[in-house]
């Protein structure tokens, strides 16, 4: 009985379970923090995907466990319109107590609260976490679910499922998540999904998807211009894609980059769909497009209808590490 009781042991366990450190101090105690914040939200710890932001704003909530407390980060893309700059922390409360068990929640040196968050576990396993002061909500209200770690890459496979900063014309940046789909056979049927989102597309939506099996087997004339790319996508010539294959990829003038393009060749590029829509999401369609490939982290898709290519980056590392 003696032994629970000892700080030093319970200092151990959380570093072992948890991967982090606690300091015992004559107002802090491990066995209290376990007792009262670890233990009830161990199951919070992770990556989550925001459900109450329709379009801009963080869309991810990391809940980790650091030193003395629990930490929960609001992850946003970055303010510049570069997807080579790191993702940023938008907001960031702790969640900690005293060895009486007195719980705080600071912003900063702020104290915001002292009642322990709550959780409302919502249809289609969805949670609802907020704060309440005084019976008024402070500080930090989300609905979100969890966001798995995706799977890692597959052989002869050009990309890796991943989180991905994409490039959106004069809405910025955005968060999106490539899925590959379940069988694992082909390309086909992977698609790009928002995490963050705009007023034309929010967030939730499919704004990519790949329509066909095997990659096109382009020719240098194809990318003379935006017309012969049209022409290759509604006349297409097909070649099974081969791992360690490599294809010349120089966009045509008429193509407007919403980000420098450092690669002069591709994996092999994919017929797929881009859905576009009016302000306020209305008349959402999907419009011809093409997936291209460049590196196991970058990827881009040609919007054909608009002339344009949105270049993307992988920040999976960023986020679950």
């Amino acid at each position: 009985h003696e032994l629970t009781k000892d700080d030093s042991l319970w200092s151990k366990v959380i570093s072992r379970q948890f991967n982090t450190t606690c300091k015992i101090s004559t107002n802090f105690s491990p066995r209290v923090f376990y007792k009262t914040i670890l233990h009830p939200f161990k199951k919070l710890l992770g990556i989550w995907k925001r459900h109450d932001i329709q379009f801009y704003g963080g869309g991810l909530v990391k809940i980790s466990a650091k030193e003395n407390c629990i930490e929960v980060c609001c992850l946003d893309v970055p303010l510049t319109h570069d997807i080579e700059d790191s993702m940023r922390v938008s907001g960031r409360l702790s969640i900690t107590c005293d060895n009486s068990g007195n719980v705080r929640i600071q912003i900063g040196e702020e104290i915001v609260a002292e009642t322990l968050p709550k959780i409302e576990w919502l249809e289609n396993g969805r949670l609802h976490f907020y704060i309440k002061e005084n019976d008024k909500l402070a500080s930090i209200d989300l609905i979100c679910s969890p966001l798995k770690e995706p799977k890692p890459r597959i052989e002869n496979f050009p990309i890796a499922e991943g989180i991905f900063l994409g490039t959106y014309g004069g809405h910025g940046l955005e968060i999106i998540q490539l899925t590959l789909p379940d069988e694992l056979t082909t390309m086909k049927d992977s698609y790009g999904l928002k995490i963050t989102g705009d007023p034309n597309v929010a967030c939730e939506k499919v704004t990519f998807r790949i329509i066909d099996e095997d990659c096109l087997d382009p020719e240098p004339a194809d990318f003379d211009s935006i017309e012969d790319i049209e022409q290759l996508y509604h006349n297409p010539r097909y070649i099974k894609y081969s791992e360690g294959g490599t294809f010349d990829f120089d966009p045509p003038g008429d193509m407007y980059m919403d980000s420098p393009l450092k690669f002069k060749q591709c994996k092999g590029m994919w017929r797929g769909e881009a859905q576009v829509a009016w302000h306020g999401g209305v008349n959402p369609r999907f419009i011809p497009a093409i997936f291209v490939p460049f590196h196991e982290d970058y990827f881009g898709v040609v919007f054909l209808e608009l002339c344009s290519m949105s270049m993307y980056r992988r920040v999976t590392k960023e986020i679950f590490t």
